[in-house]
């Protein structure tokens, strides 16, 4: 196994187990890799260490937990996160330069760019403008149950401007794999980028292969999603993401899970820049 499989393998064994207290042995023992050498080869390929990877994640929760549900205490999240909440304060200030109560009732985002604006914009909807968002959402969405399946992937990290380029390359690899029927390509968004540095954003490129003989491989377990569908220009599909994340589901009370959100692709038009797809988001068990 190459050192890039080992860090990735590492980085899903930290998603999945993000409200364990994981040290360095717990994460180097589920690789099956030397302790001694492992810390050194994940800092090396992240940028930081296995440590400060968890503790940013658990982090990035807390601020999307603020955000998401206005509804819940500041000690409850911090709780949640593995936190007292005095060092969840501290440690809440010192990652995002502000407390998480003024990150709660503040517009300023990480981004300055397409996010913050969408984020902002979403902010100032008038009551009008909320409910006609409110009851476009409610005639797409459905509840559906997904059995267990498996995706060969491509792991990308980064700003999602660069997808396009990384979806062009992983569509001629996968001509390689072999699939049973036609090919369904699947993406797994992992991070927001209102919360989330572009440059640590993880986003898994996939197919849906009939078992995991064909590494790097996921296992997504049997579940419920929340499914809509989309059709449009690429352009507007953050914007989608943040209508629902942000005005929908808050409102609606369905929670988040665990796990990334899928694109489950049926279509694309390079030349127009738009594609079709349904966007399952995990709910929560």
């Amino acid at each position: 196994m190459d050192m890039h499989a080992v860090v990735w393998k590492a980085v899903n064994f930290i998603r999945s187990n993000l409200a364990e207290d994981l040290d360095v042995e717990a994460v180097a023992d589920a690789v099956n890799y030397s302790r001694y050498y492992f810390s050194r080869m994940f800092k090396a390929a992240l940028g930081e260490s296995p440590y400060k990877f968890a503790r940013r994640l658990r982090l990035e929760w807390a601020a999307n937990e603020l955000r998401l549900y206005p509804g819940r205490s500041v000690t409850e999240i911090a709780l949640e996160a593995g936190y007292s909440p005095s060092n969840f304060a501290v440690a809440f200030l010192d990652a995002f330069g502000q407390t998480p109560s003024e990150f709660r009732s503040g517009p300023r985002c990480r981004t300055g760019d397409v996010y913050s604006r969408i984020n902002e914009g979403l902010r100032a909807l008038d009551e009008q403008a909320t409910d006609e968002l409110l009851g476009r959402f409610d005639r797409m969405a459905e509840v559906r149950s997904l059995g267990e399946f498996f995706l060969h992937y491509r792991r990308y990290v980064g700003s999602y401007k660069g997808l396009p380029v990384a979806w062009t390359e992983f569509a001629a690899h996968a001509e390689t794999i072999p699939v049973r029927g036609e090919r369904r390509f699947y993406g797994i968004s992992y991070d927001n980028p209102l919360v989330t540095p572009e440059r640590s954003c993880v986003y898994d490129l996939c197919i849906v292969v009939p078992d995991d003989e064909h590494p790097p491989c996921l296992r997504v377990p049997a579940r419920s999603w929340l499914f809509f569908p989309f059709t449009g220009p690429v352009s507007e599909v953050a914007r989608f993401y943040q209508e629902i994340l942000l005005v929908w589901m808050p409102r609606r009370e369905f929670e988040l899970g665990e796990g990334g959100i899928l694109e489950l692709y049926s279509g694309c038009d390079q030349t127009l820049g738009a594609v079709s797809m349904d966007l399952a988001i995990p709910l929560s068990t």
